[in-house]
């Protein structure tokens, strides 16, 4: 706590005392496997991380002694969320999602422009949102010295329902473009965000 500088943070008050969990989409900027103990420790929320488990089982044990260390059973594997999120409604709970991974090629329904490529972007937490009426907060973490972080939230959406398509996706799309154009050093570049074509994708249409 003392290294990380949290702005906003009232906006998940104001969304506890209202009785509402919440979806806290993220990109990879700055230290990113802090957010979710740092939002913990702030909120009142009960706080879950979203992952893909990693294809090498030490290192994916070894992630998640790391992810788990502050805040134990925090990481929910992502094809069980929603339905842990159903079950957990009653339990006031921050989500927290990574929104700049490449989908599968199956799972695409949304291609848009991002940093001047054509690119396929996740449209879950869109959807759960919507089918939950959750409202969706962006988190920017940036480096400010040496381990020493600023995370700011603000929101997209507390009506998710009253949003037209892909409206959520295209604001939180926007959010991290404009957050990596003002500081490109603080943003993950080694993940392969661009393989997907148009014309490679079948599931969308022209």
């Amino acid at each position: 706590m003392k290294r990380v500088k949290i702005n906003n943070v009232g906006l998940l008050d104001e969304m506890y005392d209202k009785r509402k969990c919440v979806i806290i989409i993220m990109g990879h900027c700055g230290n990113r496997e802090w957010a979710s103990p740092i939002i913990a420790f702030y909120t009142k929320h009960r706080c879950y991380g979203m992952a893909k488990p990693l294809s090498d089982p030490f290192f994916e044990k070894y992630m998640m002694r790391l992810r788990t260390k502050f805040i134990p059973d925090s990481i929910v594997h992502f094809k069980r969320v929603f339905r842990m999120m159903v079950q957990n409604k009653e339990n006031l709970s921050a989500y927290l999602m990574a929104g700049d991974q490449t989908p599968t090629r199956s799972e695409i329904n949304y291609l848009t422009t991002f940093l001047n490529q054509e690119t396929a972007v996740f449209s879950g937490a869109e959807k759960i949102a919507k089918t939950l009426n959750l409202p969706v907060v962006y988190l920017d973490t940036r480096r400010t010295g040496r381990m020493r972080y600023e995370v700011t939230l603000s929101l997209i959406s507390d009506a998710p329902k009253e949003t037209a398509e892909f409206e959520i996706t295209e604001k939180h799309v926007r959010l991290l473009e404009n957050s990596i154009r003002l500081h490109p050093e603080n943003w993950f570049w080694s993940h392969k965000r661009w393989k997907h074509k148009r014309s490679d994708i079948e599931t969308i249409e022209n």
